[in-house]
């Protein structure tokens, strides 16, 4: 994935990530060989990934379940277009 991040021109800064046992310190160490900054969410913070965890229901339900991705680059395309439609038909979500 790194090389395929590296390939494409993209740069990524950060990896955030919980505390899962599944994410391993060999893990973390291949992000860190490329310059990538490894950020841990707090230890026993339900509510440290809260803001994501509203988005990403709706986009699975509203969206993702209905449409058949062919690759990486409809994804992104699918993902920015119902981002801007979350933003812009929910704003009395976000009072």
């Amino acid at each position: 994935m790194v090389w395929e991040l590296h390939d494409t021109g993209r740069c990524l800064q950060f990896l955030i990530h919980d505390n899962d046992c599944s994410f391993s310190k060999a893990f973390d160490a291949v992000f860190e060989s490329a310059g990538i900054s490894i950020i841990h969410t707090p230890f026993q913070a339900p509510n440290a990934n809260a803001h994501v965890e509203r988005w990403v229901r709706p986009v699975g339900e509203e969206c993702l379940d209905h449409i058949l991705i062919r690759n990486a680059e409809h994804l992104q395309r699918v993902l920015i277009e119902s981002s801007q439609d979350y933003n812009t038909s929910r704003p009395q979500q976000y009072t």
